[in-house]
């Protein structure tokens, strides 16, 4: 529960100035301050047109080699004969693999980004949806669990193209602290943190977070 904040944030720099001590305050500034960075409607626009975009696929010797090599769909895993077809991201162009031609009908660009909370419909959650009516031009949908908790909800604009905001709250499927689950996978499972963070930035990252207050 955040009691207050004792910080503002200034570009991607924490300024040590209290903004208020009272708890309900507290909560509507510090949703300004995420609304505030909403992506502004240029650059979602610029967003929208890149995940809509088809690339020419780009395919190497050694793409070309597997793709008349492979056996079976990689996705459905049966046989693959004459009715096969290259598949490829459409958003680098690269080629990815050998697929039954209704298999690779099925697969879509997805035009949504999932936020992941832990514990949200519990806390996070109530304050993201105090702010979200501060946001023009923009639909709210909610699965609800009842009256004040939801399962998940998602945010996108009212206009063609729309890239998703999907919300969803990791502690219904992983339901004990962040803290037990880190203790409980050996950190040297963390390959893709290994691969993008340094150790100092890594280890903090892997226990409990000081909170601002």
């Amino acid at each position: 529960m955040i009691h207050r904040i004792a910080s503002t944030i200034n570009g991607d720099r924490f300024q040590g100035k209290s903004i208020r001590s009272n708890d309900e305050i507290c909560i509507l500034e510090a949703m300004r301050l995420i609304i505030s960075s909403h992506p502004s409607s240029g650059r979602q626009d610029i967003l929208a047109k890149k995940l809509h975009t088809i690339t020419p696929m780009h395919m190497t010797r050694r793409h070309l080699e597997e793709f008349q090599k492979a056996t079976h769909c990689n996705l459905c895993k049966k046989w693959l004969g004459k009715d096969r077809v290259r598949d490829h991201d459409h958003l680098s162009g690269k080629y990815r693999q050998a697929l039954h031609n209704k298999c690779n009908l099925q697969l879509k660009q997805r035009k949504m980004i999932p936020c992941i909370f832990h514990n949200l419909r519990n806390y996070d959650g109530h304050l993201i949806m105090q702010g979200l009516g501060k946001l023009q031009d923009h639909q709210v949908d909610v699965i609800p669990n009842n009256m004040e908790k939801y399962i998940s909800f998602s945010i996108r604009r009212r206009k063609e193209n729309p890239v998703t905001l999907q919300f969803v709250d990791s502690f219904q499927f992983l339901n004990t602290s962040l803290q037990k689950l880190v203790e409980n996978l050996d950190h040297s499972k963390f390959s893709i943190m290994k691969s993008c963070m340094s150790s100092p930035h890594r280890d903090l990252l892997l226990k409990k977070g000081i909170y601002p207050y």
